[in-house]
């Protein structure tokens, strides 16, 4: 490796300049690279010649050629260390040497770092760094990493090369923001395909449940013929069984209908807390033994147009979801806040451009969670992981068709044995 090379180059339009450059030999995977550092030094070199006129000493050349690398990594874009590796110590480390600010700042460093270790440095380090740098100080050959460093809270990736018989250089860029765009981007591609799948079955599911519910009208009509000729009350018994179960087959429909979208709405300005604590009063008069709930309502902007029975119901059904989630002694928690579009990257990304300003209400479970191969599927019509006879799976795709026929969004989080998080965004007045 050469540490100062400096001599002229010329332009393509035939001007030239002056260059300071660094070399250093490495290998990246099978291939041998040349790593060639430069700066451009003409405008140095004439301060160096007026400054030779007036006082050409030691103390100034010394200062400038202590200087150079400082001023070339600091023109670089990438964020540049050069350390040495100690091997003597137990597990090998990283001596920080020279940096440039743009390491400084991924570092969130104020600097002072040379001389230091890496482990003395960072109380947590990325055990996935050091095992890197150990490999590319034994083999030679360069390794570009990405790794999250969960003790500065970013994504990183990083090439370290070998340059010299301990000197190692690692050229680092932080890429949390592309990593979160990444995240952002595949959870918007999963809602443009559920979309076009609840579109498509709900089509189809419509037209079913309009039929059904005219042939259970006609079954309805003619029960009520046959209650007013009936004097038994042992035969009426029966009867009253078919009206129950007509019932029950019509909010079934009426749960497709919704699904579908094919129902008219009852739209009017309404309170989302003024829901929110009728839906939760409902579901706690039924889990009130085993199952704490706690409620922060914080959105200050909390009226919004719409069908309030429609969302009432869907946020009963979450509730429902949640209480089936937790065996016992569970608890779950409901909070509202404000959001807009320009603050929320999962709206700038999803939502209609008409709608600004959101209500965010966070339903919270610490319930069993759901299945990582689950997760995918909760809002797909007629999926359900209960056991038969116990759920119709039209519970959360009700829910998905409901939030959306209000230019709403709705996103869950889960672990399974964590509980789950559902997010529902309300366009608010």
């Amino acid at each position: 490796s050469i540490d100062s090379l400096e001599t002229e180059f010329t332009r393509p339009d035939g001007s030239t300049f002056t260059a300071q450059c660094r070399i250093a030999h490495a290998k990246y995977y099978s291939f041998g690279v040349i790593l060639i550092w430069m700066n451009d030094t003409t405008e140095r070199k004439k301060f160096e010649e007026t400054l030779a006129r007036e006082r050409d000493t030691a103390e100034f050349q010394s200062y400038y050629k202590g200087n150079m690398l400082k001023n070339l990594s600091a023109k670089m874009l990438s964020g540049y260390i050069v350390g040495s590796y100690a091997e003597e110590i137990e597990g090998g480390d990283f001596i920080f040497r020279e940096m440039n600010s743009q390491a400084l700042e991924i570092l969130n460093s104020s600097g002072g770092l040379e001389g230091k270790r890496y482990r003395d440095v960072f109380p947590a380090p990325a055990q996935a760094i050091i095992d890197t740098i150990n490999n590319v100080y034994l083999t030679g050959e360069s390794r570009r990493i990405e790794v999250y460093w969960d003790y500065l809270d970013k994504h990183l990736r990083m090439v370290i090369f070998k340059t010299g018989k301990n000197e190692i250089v690692l050229l680092l860029n932080d890429i949390t923001e592309q990593k979160k765009a990444e995240l952002v981007l595949k959870e918007t591609e999963a809602r443009a395909r559920q979309s076009e799948k609840v579109r498509d079955i709900g089509q189809m599911a419509g037209g079913i449940a309009h039929d059904l519910n005219n042939k259970l009208m006609g079954i309805s009509s003619y029960l009520s013929l046959i209650d007013l000729k009936l004097s038994n009350p042992g035969i009426r018994k029966y009867t009253t069984g078919i009206h129950d179960i007509i019932k029950q087959s019509s909010d079934l429909i009426e749960n497709v209908l919704t699904f579908a979208r094919k129902i008219d709405m009852q739209k009017e300005d309404f309170s989302i807390h003024s829901v929110l604590k009728t839906a939760v009063a409902e579901f706690m008069s039924v889990h009130s033994g085993s199952i704490r709930s706690t409620a922060h309502y914080s959105a200050k902007d909390y009226m919004v147009h719409g069908d309030r029975g429609l969302i009432q119901k869907a946020f009963a059904a979450i509730l429902a979801n949640a209480g089936d989630a937790i065996d016992e002694n569970g608890s779950v928690s409901i909070t509202t806040e404000n959001t807009e579009t320009e603050k929320d990257s999962f709206l700038s990304l999803n939502a209609p451009e008409k709608s600004k300003k959101f209500i965010l209400v966070k339903i919270r479970d610490t319930g069993k969670g759901i299945e990582k191969e689950n997760l995918p599927r909760i809002f797909d019509p007629f999926f359900t992981t209960k056991p038969v006879g116990r759920g119709q799976g039209l519970g959360l795709s009700t829910v998905f068709g409901a939030i959306q026929s209000h230019s709403g969004l709705i996103r869950v989080e889960s672990s399974e044995g964590e509980g789950s998080e559902f997010s529902i965004y309300l366009p608010c007045l």
